[in-house]
């Protein structure tokens, strides 16, 4: 009889002292399934495809391969209870500190032990004892026939002993059975050539019926734990990865009053739906990208990585996982608003954890520049970006992305500092995508590389970055500022920029060296976005920035001082022309000029 399959992948393990404990199943190259009753040992080793004693390599274990592995993590299976006898969810598997190169066996992924009838027969093996109560166990392994019993019936036998519920599977053969040593260990459909049951419990061996863990069950826990800890490259049955997204069944209002709801993936690029703008009032938006990105897990409407808007935080935060998981083809839209809504009333956006990592939450301000962003590069280059045919590589993708994230966050707030974004970029498309996405991606950026020309990235991204930045008052500078004369004026302070997205918070060298070629005076009122003056530190003689808020947390005094000053030579420079309120004056005063 031809038990090739189940013969190999049966695993036993031994601890320090030679004694064997518990059989198991090899089912990815560095994952053991067996059962969570069993007593485990850090120093317990896992012997791999173990046939005939003494098992240490294939010459002496009857020609078949073996291996010999340590155990690197236990998993146990989170709603065993431990009972001592007849728990659910006997599951445990065990990650081995290298992988194996003996072939795992198939597990039952489709409930195909749930179709199963009383003639089915199944099989069994291990290095338990055979006869009840002995101490003596077998040198070779063994492998017995079994008979399925329906879990009604089981139920019937044990009516008065225990309870059998639908994370078990049972057998009944006269005078045949798994018996102790042989915990953990297969229960195996060879017709069909898959895993379907762990050795979990019986009372007596072949006194009553032979309880099984039942594979399919717990598969969803199986797969997800197997999943999310094994090295690359991962078994087959692990899911691609694909971006976080959301039910393309997720409903949306496409008219005002809300009466009229249109599931996500029946949707087209400029369709309207309702939204809500950066001043979070309720708009109608355009759909400016939409696409699917295969099946996977949802809770709700949305993967776990999402990001929603929180409406008691002011906050864009992750979906997280509090709803019902299930499996589903998923959906991207980006649309021109920041923010659309579900018709559960949730606010969400187009981005998720895979685009920014992994991130508590992201503040409103930050995100808006982000939306805008992402707005701008679709506009430039097309919405096939929303689709996962646009990805040859989907973990390079999800490497990458946060990485465009984080610079295109600091061109959006510094349009001089977009260098990493244009680098990362170039990263992204010869890397994440696929050659018909590169192609369109690169006609769309002719300049693709040099950040400071348009289409490029970094100029798509920030916008039309204007070098003009206000010089402070100064001999030449203020006296020229209308004119091209004022490219040769010495203006060597800047207060703050025309453009708000250019030089608002870091004032980087390239941003002084570019005031210096172009000067004109910003609006004088504390309004404008850009509301900074400088203090010169003493030094370094390098100016500083300081805002108006700065400035109205100093004594009265100081403000005075503060306030009156503004020749280029002054410590603290131009404060009355960028904080009017806070320096009293009504008007931009520069009759001193």
């Amino acid at each position: 009889m031809n038990l090739c399959v189940l013969l190999t992948i049966v695993v036993i393990f031994q601890s320090f002292d030679a004694t064997v404990s518990c059989g198991g199943s090899l089912v990815a190259p560095e994952f053991v399934l067996t059962a969570a009753h069993c007593d485990y040992d850090k120093n317990d080793e896992v012997i791999i495809g173990a046939l005939c004693d003494p098992y240490s390599n294939a010459a002496n274990n009857c020609g078949q391969a073996v291996e010999t592995k340590k155990i690197k993590k236990v998993y146990m299976h989170p709603s065993f209870p431990n009972n001592s006898c007849c728990n659910s969810n006997d599951f445990a598997l065990l990650k081995l500190e290298s992988r194996s190169s003996i072939a795992p066996v198939p597990m039952d992924e489709t409930s195909l032990s749930n179709t199963y009838s009383s003639t089915k027969e199944l099989w069994t093996s291990g290095f338990g004892v055979t006869v009840e109560g002995s101490s003596s166990v077998p040198d070779d392994l063994m492998h017995v026939k079994l008979d399925y019993m329906s879990n009604s019936d089981c139920g019937t036998a044990y009516a008065n002993l225990a309870s059998i519920d639908a994370s078990m599977m049972c057998t009944s053969t006269p005078e045949k059975d798994a018996c102790q040593g042989d915990s953990g260990g297969p229960l195996y459909d060879k017709s069909n050539n898959i895993l379907v049951g762990v050795v979990s419990w019986g009372i007596g061996c072949a006194e009553n019926p032979g309880v099984f863990s039942r594979i399919s069950n717990q598969w969803t826990w199986i797969r997800d734990t197997i999943c999310d800890n094994h090295s690359s490259p991962k078994p087959s049955y692990c899911p691609v990865p694909t971006p976080s997204c959301m039910s393309g069944n997720t409903g949306l209002f496409t008219d005002g009053d809300k009466s009229q709801v249109t599931k996500l993936k029946e949707l087209n690029e400029g369709d309207n739906i309702q939204g809500f703008d950066e001043k979070m009032e309720p708009v109608q938006c355009k759909v400016e990208a939409v696409g699917t990105f295969g099946f996977g897990y949802l809770y709700g409407n949305y993967t776990q990585g999402h990001f929603i808007f929180n409406p008691d935080t002011k906050m864009i935060q992750q979906h997280g996982v509090s709803d019902e998981q299930t499996s589903e083809e998923k959906y991207d839209i980006l649309t021109d608003c920041p923010l659309v809504v579900d018709e559960a009333g949730t606010k969400f956006t187009p981005i998720d954890s895979d685009f920014c990592g992994v991130k508590k939450e992201m503040s409103w301000s930050d995100y808006i520049l982000l939306h805008k962003a992402i707005l701008r590069v679709v506009r430039q280059a097309g919405g096939f970006y929303f689709s996962s045919s646009a990805y040859s590589d989907m973990n390079a993708a999800k490497e990458i992305a946060p990485r465009i994230c984080s610079s295109m966050l600091k061109c959006m707030k510094d349009c001089n500092d977009c260098d990493s974004l244009e680098n990362e970029s170039i990263i992204f498309i010869d890397e994440a995508l696929t050659d018909e996405a590169k192609q369109k991606t690169k006609r769309a950026f002719k300049n693709l590389g040099s950040p400071s020309q348009p289409e490029s990235v970094a100029r798509t991204v920030s916008g039309e970055c204007i070098d003009k930045v206000c010089a402070l008052p100064g001999s030449n500078c203020f006296a020229k500022r209308a004119s091209k004369g004022c490219d040769n004026a010495k203006c060597e302070t800047l207060v703050c920029a025309e453009e708000p997205k250019c030089c608002k918070k870091k004032w980087s060298k390239k941003c002084i060296n570019s005031a210096k070629k172009q000067c004109s005076l910003c609006a004088c009122s504390e309004s404008v976005q850009g509301k900074f003056f400088f203090k010169i530190n003493k030094k370094t003689e390098l100016p500083m920035v300081k805002t108006c808020g700065w400035l109205e947390k100093k004594s009265k005094n100081k403000r005075k001082n503060f306030c009156k000053k503004y020749t280029e030579f002054d410590e603290y420079l131009a404060a009355r022309f960028v904080c009017l309120k806070t320096c009293e004056l009504k008007v931009c005063d520069m009759s001193s000029v």
